[in-house]
């Protein structure tokens, strides 16, 4: 994220900006726990949370005056649940588990996460060499932006708010958890080590076959490629692409093969991999703010709209994606599932999950009300 001084009293962020401007950019994990439920030891557990967002109220998603993370405790003899929510600006869903993984840690061993201080994404100086868009891609964006100073308006934040919650209304989520354990799990992994693929391409096969798709947005971890993040920092430190694989009537193996080597071919090429990140680097955050209201016609911008549909997809509503956090080892922690964000570009989205060794998959459709 990039903060640049506009005014004496306002700042904006650049990377991931959409998601302030967006409707449903919040997103959770429910962790079970077998440790006993102490409320004063909870308590005492999440005090150095609240610390940070006190001056926040609890209510709603009004990011200018409310929390960015919620938590809600679920006790239940020997044991509880502890579900946290958090919005985008406060971190990505790698962030939002370590977040869970640092709680459980304190609440059970009393083991202090230490201070990190945050260090967001300023530009394309801190992303890896040659992120910047390609010459076409910066025409396009230079273009909109003058199209939308031409036009000489700008969203209240009232404006947004009012539109976020009848889309929410409109647009309502349903969410189904797969679980994938022991031994089929096993098999699954087995079967991505002899075949040279990764659990994240036998998901993208899975994904695309299922929905019937040629095309899945995966999200992608990029801490270690940024020279800005700091190891435990909070933040948004993630990316998004496609992978487009014609099924032609391909078999399961032979697509997640095609997918592999896709993901490869990104990976390696930063303009490529970093390239939703750089468009939110080129384009005034004013007109970001724009993009999702416009596009649903409740705000009047031709260059917002423009970016909406014809760059971001929220026109159609037709996008499949797959967030996967990874795997993690816990005795605190004996299993989790993340809920992902339903974007209103998605018309359904994954949050994958695998907790000692119980991979939970939280599908989340978005679905219009007639």
């Amino acid at each position: 994220m990039k903060y640049k001084n506009m005014k004496s009293d306002r700042n904006y962020v650049y990377t991931e900006r959409a998601h302030f401007m967006c409707p449903n950019m919040h997103f959770g994990i429910m962790a079970k726990t077998e440790s006993n439920y102490d409320e004063k030891r909870l308590i005492q557990s999440m005090v150095m949370w609240q610390q940070d967002y006190e001056e926040l109220s609890a209510r709603g998603w009004n990011v200018r005056k409310e929390c960015l993370l919620k938590v809600v405790v679920y006790p239940k003899g020997s044991e509880f649940q502890i579900l946290f929510i958090a919005h985008h600006l406060l971190c990505d869903g790698r962030g939002l588990l370590q977040l869970a993984e640092e709680f459980a840690g304190y609440y059970a061993d009393g083991v202090m996460p230490q201070f990190v201080r945050e260090h967001l994404i300023q530009g394309l100086d801190d992303l890896p060499l040659d992120s910047d868009l390609p010459f076409i891609s910066k025409l396009i964006a230079g273009d909109a932006n003058r199209r939308w100073k031409k036009e000489g308006q700008q969203v209240k934040y009232e404006e947004y708010s009012a539109f976020e919650r009848a889309y929410i209304q409109k647009h309502k989520v349903n969410r189904e958890i797969i679980t994938v354990c022991n031994r089929e799990l096993e098999e699954i992994q087995t079967l991505c080590k002899q075949q040279n693929i990764t659990v994240n391409d036998w998901l993208i096969a899975k994904m695309m076959l299922e929905e019937n798709t040629d095309k899945v947005i995966i999200a992608a971890d990029i801490r270690n490629q940024t020279k800005c993040y700091r190891q435990g920092a909070m933040g948004n430190y993630s990316t998004a692409f496609g992978v487009s694989v014609k099924k032609n009537g391909a078999d399961f193996i032979s697509l997640a093969r095609r997918a592999a080597s896709q993901v490869i071919n990104i990976c390696r090429r930063p303009q490529k991999e970093m390239l939703v990140l750089a468009c939110y680097i080129h384009m005034l955050p004013e007109l970001i703010d724009a993009v999702a209201i416009s596009t649903s016609g409740e705000f009047e911008s031709k260059a917002g709209a423009f970016v909406g549909r014809h760059m971001f997809g929220y026109g159609s509503q037709k996008g499949y994606g797959i967030t996967n956090l990874g795997k993690i080892q816990s005795n605190i922690i004996t299993e989790a599932v993340f809920i992902p964000p339903a974007s209103p570009a998605s018309q359904k989205t994954w949050g994958v999950l695998t907790v000692n060794n119980h991979m939970k998959i939280c599908t989340s459709d978005l679905i219009a009300e007639r």
